[in-house]
């Protein structure tokens, strides 16, 4: 992560700039609001993307596919994106 003229670049993190002239002020708040948040989220997704061992946390490191489909077998719910799955 680099930091230009006080920003913080991200490999995932991409500024435009695009003039909003037909925008309402509240409009403009909004989008300013959401471009902060993006900020905010852009490192926790880099780290998330940059986990060693591959993966991003979803499954035990070293879990192979085959092993996740012979549990969904027996366990459907492993394959919810709301389980937690741990060996």
């Amino acid at each position: 992560m680099k930091k230009t003229n006080g920003i913080r670049s991200l490999k995932y993190l991409r500024e435009f700039t695009t003039p909003l002239p037909n925008l309402s002020i509240e409009e403009k708040k909004v989008i300013s609001k959401l471009i902060d948040a993006v900020r905010l989220l852009a490192p926790l997704y880099e780290k998330q993307m940059s986990v060693k061992g591959g993966g991003a946390g979803f499954y035990p490191i070293g879990l192979t596919k085959e092993e996740i489909e012979q549990a969904s077998l027996t366990n459907p719910e492993i394959l919810s994106p709301y389980t937690i799955v741990e060996r």
